[in-house]
């Protein structure tokens, strides 16, 4: 009864707070839809995708056969009227054409091991890959054929008549149920970095109460250190878990955004952010004793996060630090989890964010832990 005393308290004390309230709620709903109104045009649009031209050169490793003619088919389908297939002899020359982006693409058929090897630069991405989910589909194909022939040759010329118009592109709609808009984009976003704002609330109010004397006073009370440090967890906690899901109602019932068919698997990852954060706050309030030294810190901490989450400049900009930086940032763990849940039905990325971030919070609330009892044997010597 007493962690809920304590808990109940700091909610109703920071629901009177109407200046943080609007802060935590209104500035992200407003960024939310001027961003999304903004970049209506530029994110999940439904008009086509218009690719360059591609110069893709090809070798063949013994004779051609049936292989060779399709992946020439193959092409003859993909490739706009600009756009280059053309055979040659030399692999080390088109290689070093890759490297420095001349080509888009190099193709080696072995006839005699009946393998397809795709080189391709990363540069020309969009391009490369469409090749190469082309290059998968054709293969696929053809190898399933090959086997059907091993069993019985005869279906074979029925599969081949009921495709006489083979099609290896397919054309997909990229439309709000596979591509998030600006809206729902924006709208992860900032609730994400919102959360991240939400370690302010503990960080400023342990410092506070350590500085006013109140954590000295609970001592003489027969409020045990651990219930008092249990009941600030879950207060701010709640605190921030009703201003997030004040913001995610308005974004679901007003500006529309696709949180999922399923939204309970992002609502328990942005859970597992609050804990998180709440944690960290309460970890700074521990270590400093200033509020502004601590909150300096801690706004440097979610602009780095917020800066490799890709929340400032779309990750493929800032070139190989971003490879590397973003295994870092909350943010980009917190997004990638819920966008590919939702619009790929992936949960990989989840399910390693929901292990992060319990680690994250357990060694910043174990820390948390040992410096208030050292605090406390050393108030009362």
């Amino acid at each position: 009864m007493k962690i809920l005393s304590i808990a109940k308290k700091i909610i109703l004390r920071s629901l009177r707070d109407i200046n943080t309230m609007l802060i935590m709620c209104a500035m992200p709903l407003a960024l939310i839809f001027v961003l999304g109104l903004a970049f209506e045009t530029q994110i999940g649009s439904d008009s086509a995708i218009e690719l360059n031209d591609m110069h893709i050169t090809y070798t063949v490793i013994g004779e051609k056969t049936d292989l060779s003619y399709g992946i020439e088919n193959l092409m003859v389908e993909l490739l706009s009227e600009g756009s280059i297939y053309e055979m040659t002899d030399d692999k080390d020359n088109e290689i070093d054409k890759l490297k420095g982006a001349q080509i888009t693409a190099f193709i080696e058929i072995n006839e005699d091991e009946e393998t397809v090897t795709l080189y391709k630069n990363n540069r020309v991405d969009t391009s490369s890959s469409i090749v190469e989910s082309a290059l998968r589909s054709f293969t696929a194909r053809y190898n399933t054929i090959v086997e059907i022939a091993k069993v019985n040759p005869m279906a074979v010329q029925v599969i081949l008549s009921n495709n006489e118009t083979e099609e290896y592109v397919e054309k997909v709609g990229l439309s709000e149920k596979y591509q998030p808009s600006a809206m729902d984009y924006y709208g992860v976003v900032m609730v994400v970095l919102f959360i991240l704002y939400g370690f302010l609330t503990p960080l400023e109010e342990v410092i506070t109460d350590k500085a006013e004397g109140l954590t000295t006073r609970v001592s003489t009370t027969p409020v045990k250190p651990i219930e008092k440090f249990i009941g600030n967890v879950l207060g701010y906690v709640s605190v921030t878990c009703i201003r997030a899901f004040i913001v995610i109602g308005v974004t679901i019932f007003f500006y529309d955004v696709n949180w999922g068919g399923n939204p309970t698997y992002s609502f328990l990852l942005l859970f597992a952010l609050i804990v998180v954060m709440t944690s960290l706050g309460m970890l700074l309030g521990e270590v400093f004793k200033s509020n502004s030294a601590a909150s300096t810190v801690g706004h440097l901490l979610i602009v780095v996060s917020g800066f490799f989450g890709g929340a400032y400049l779309a990750l493929e900009d800032m070139g190989n630090i971003a490879n590397v930086g973003k295994y870092f940032s909350l943010i980009w763990w917190a997004n990638t989890g819920i966008s590919n849940q939702i619009y790929n039905n992936d949960y990989s990325n989840m399910i390693s964010a929901f292990i992060i971030f319990a680690l994250l919070s357990a060694a910043f609330l174990g820390l948390s832990v040992i410096l208030m009892n050292r605090r406390e044997a050393y108030s009362n010597v």
